[in-house]
């Protein structure tokens, strides 16, 4: 290339990888120069049996031949050279957690610069470290970020440059068990490719389709195979989460129950079903035994949307937008769509599914 236009930026590649109980999911992409990004291939593949439970690696091997499998098919290049892979969490034993840190200034008429900006940011992250979650010594720190900086109340993108005496930040952290995590470290030592960050699926989805609703916002519910995690999101932000555990192995488990089958035939009846490709008479035996199962389900959606209330004046965002395989069953966006269940949660009118 000619020195007077410069040397090219080598293009970095990245693999996002999204361990599901049932199904090993891996994107390949790049980010251009103004923020645009570029699939170059995806991969999917199912999980061997016993080989995750509720979100967490419990066969290391199995789950490493699956995952290497599945990014071989995501992968359109000749080398893994200067490719990062970040790793989706989600699951029951993920919690997430938003802390809100002060921080008042002893010069307020001056403008921060780097270091100070840097001192602070420290003095954020040990108010963080006081004000875990709880007390489970099996957790580990997964994944930090800020969500939010204010300066006098005044909500800012970048500090550095500003004035102001009172500094607030709110910090989103997701925490994993350590054995999990230290699965991940094994999983990836074995496909020879190093994580170079880890990060909550419900944060990563947020920030990606927040852009959408900017102004009231919208309730996350996302379905996965043995739980759903329900996130309020603001402003672009996450502002809390909850679940509860019934997700769609759940559903899978009723059709085996009733029609006296194998998992792996219920889940394929399931499919068809969500896909409309079942005759009347079947589709509408399998409406009549999920109901009660899918009744059960939207009580956990009003409870838990009850939880993610502030006060008893607070108003939910009117929007809700449904996430996740499980999410596919038909009769779940149904049931939020025409059940009353918005009457027992703080909602001015029923949201738009």
């Amino acid at each position: 290339m000619s020195p007077l236009l410069g040397k090219r930026k080598q293009k970095t590649y990245h693999l996002a990888l999204d361990l599901g109980t049932q199904y090993a999911k891996a994107a390949q992409f790049s980010i251009g120069d103004e923020g645009e990004v570029e699939v170059w291939g995806l991969g999917l593949n199912k999980q061997r049996d016993g080989a995750m439970e509720h979100g967490r690696v419990k066969h290391t091997a199995r789950v490493a031949q699956v995952v290497e499998n599945t990014i071989i098919e995501a992968n359109r290049l000749d080398t893994y050279d200067n490719t990062s892979m970040i790793v989706g969490l989600s699951g029951a034993d993920v919690k997430e957690h938003v802390t809100t840190a002060w921080h008042r200034r002893a010069k307020p008429q001056k403008k921060i610069k780097n270091k100070e900006w840097d001192d602070i940011v420290e003095h954020f992250r040990t108010q963080a470290r006081d004000n875990a979650p709880d007390s489970d010594t099996d957790l580990r720190l997964a994944h930090s970020s800020f969500i939010n900086t204010a300066i006098d109340e005044e909500r800012v993108r970048s500090v550095v440059g500003q004035k102001g005496a009172y500094l607030e930040a709110q910090i989103f952290r997701t925490f994993a068990p350590k054995d999990h995590i230290q699965a991940l470290t094994d999983i990836s030592e074995r496909v020879n490719l190093p994580i170079t960050g880890t990060v909550s699926d419900a944060f990563a989805t947020a920030q990606l389709i927040a852009g959408y609703y900017p102004r009231a916002g919208f309730l996350l519910v996302d379905v996965g195979s043995t739980s759903t995690v329900i996130s309020r999101i603001e402003d672009g932000l996450i502002q809390q989460t909850t679940y509860f555990s019934i997700g769609g192995l759940s559903f899978t488990r009723r059709i085996a129950q009733e029609l006296d089958t194998s998992l792996v035939e219920a889940e394929s009846i399931k499919v068809q079903y969500s896909m409309a490709r079942l005759s009347k008479k079947v589709s509408h035996k399998l409406a009549e035994l999920l109901k009660e199962d899918i009744r059960m389900w939207l009580e956990g959606v009003e409870i838990g949307m009850q939880m993610l209330t502030r006060s008893r004046r607070d108003t939910l965002p009117p929007v809700v937008l449904l996430h996740g395989g499980g999410s596919n069953l038909i009769g779940i966006k149904e049931a939020l769509e025409f059940d009353s269940w918005y009457e027992e949660v703080p909602c001015d009118h029923r949201p738009k599914v």
